[in-house]
């Protein structure tokens, strides 16, 4: 029996006319998939694109970053004959090689959050709440961030504690601080710094937190959209640290430093608690009611009423006639300066601290820590 090729003839005919044969098919769907990669193509293109504000943006804090390097210049060189002019190189000074235990300390905070990270971050994935873990990733990334925050609160609480321990008996920590002393006496005897037991290694080691901090964010933080601005604060403090200890401004370096921590302990403690999926709300109520207080008492009280107060008298009051005024004009100067612009960071931070809080008493899931 013959099997009629026609109906397969015809049907082919029907096909190419269609405009479906199988030449036509490949060749659509080469289009369409040049279709999509060029649709991918332009959709990463638009991607990429950056907001032109975000140009402006980094552009202002690589000017001003600039205009910071050409004063820190100016300051190096007044650093350099503070420790090398005849009329001041009797004077008792740190070393710029006492530096090495703040590399020290910066190695091995690297080393124990490495090791940190490495025990403890499944361990804290699994006691996230599962806002924090929407994905696999979000919440390893979340899980890092509060490693980061179980090592800073440890080392905050020390650093407070061993800092009080270290000057709660001199001249200069008054009574708003649990101290004896008055606040005027933070200069005393500048340019000569008091012999107090421990107290440079302390500031060094305080140093090698900020260095380990600069170097963390120059390194694993390029891509965030405040690289710059975050690079510049922590290049300033490192910057103003170094300045302080090297022109012998080390007693108020020092009330500054101890001024910080106590508020971070709970504030941190409050950020990273908030994340867990058992926590209670009584005892996160307790953290913000100890940690908001305390930020605004010490940074917008203590700070500004006795250690600006007292640098402002000690610039004013100047014994330019009997020491060198090229040499300490322009660094006390800048010291004032630079704890006004803290001052008024203070503020701008305080007014977003009171947002988290005012978020937290609404009952917000929006973690208003971040």
């Amino acid at each position: 029996m013959k099997i009629d090729s026609k109906p397969t003839e015809k049907s082919s005919l029907v096909v190419k006319r269609e405009g479906n044969s199988p030449e036509n098919s490949s060749n659509s769907l080469t289009k369409k998939n040049e279709g999509v990669s060029q649709q991918k193509s332009t959709s990463s293109k638009s991607d990429e694109k950056i907001d032109p504000n975000q140009h402006i943006y980094e552009a202002v804090w690589r000017i001003t970053f600039l205009i910071m390097l050409f004063i820190g210049l100016v300051l190096v060189e007044k650093v350099y004959r503070f420790h090398n002019d005849p009329a001041t190189i009797h004077i008792p000074k740190g070393s710029i090689y006492d530096f090495y235990i703040s590399v020290l300390t910066a190695c091995a905070i690297a080393i124990i959050r490495f090791f940190i990270k490495k025990v403890f971050q499944k361990k804290i994935y699994d006691l996230l709440g599962e806002r924090r873990k929407k994905t696999y990733e979000e919440g390893m990334k979340r899980a890092d961030q509060l490693c980061k925050w179980s090592f800073d609160i440890i080392y905050y609480t020390l650093s407070t504690v061993i800092g009080y321990l270290i000057v709660k008996n001199q001249a200069f920590l008054p009574p708003t601080m649990l101290g004896h002393g008055q606040c005027s006496n933070l200069f005393m005897k500048y340019p000569e710094v008091p012999q107090i037991p421990y107290l440079r290694l302390f500031y060094l080691i305080q140093a090698g937190t900020h260095l380990y901090t600069l170097v963390f964010q120059l390194i694993a933080k390029r891509k965030d959209p405040k690289f710059y601005e975050y690079s510049l604060h922590h290049l300033l403090a490192m910057f103003l640290i170094w300045f302080s200890y090297m022109m012998n401004f080390l007693i108020v370096g020092t009330i500054v430093l101890i001024l910080h921590d106590p508020c971070d302990v709970f504030l941190v403690a409050a950020r990273a608690y908030n994340d867990l999926k058992c926590r209670v709300m009584a005892f996160n109520a307790v953290l913000v009611c100890i940690s908001y207080p305390l930020w605004l008492y010490t940074r917008n009280f203590i700070f500004p009423q006795c250690v600006i107060k007292s640098c402002y008298d000690f610039f004013i009051n100047f014994d330019f006639e009997n020491l060198p005024r090229d040499i300490f004009f322009l660094p006390c100067l800048y010291m004032l300066v630079m704890l006004g612009v803290l001052a008024v960071m203070h503020i701008y931070w305080a007014y977003f601290y009171s947002k988290a809080v005012l978020t937290f008493v609404q009952g917000k899931e929006k973690n208003g820590y971040d």
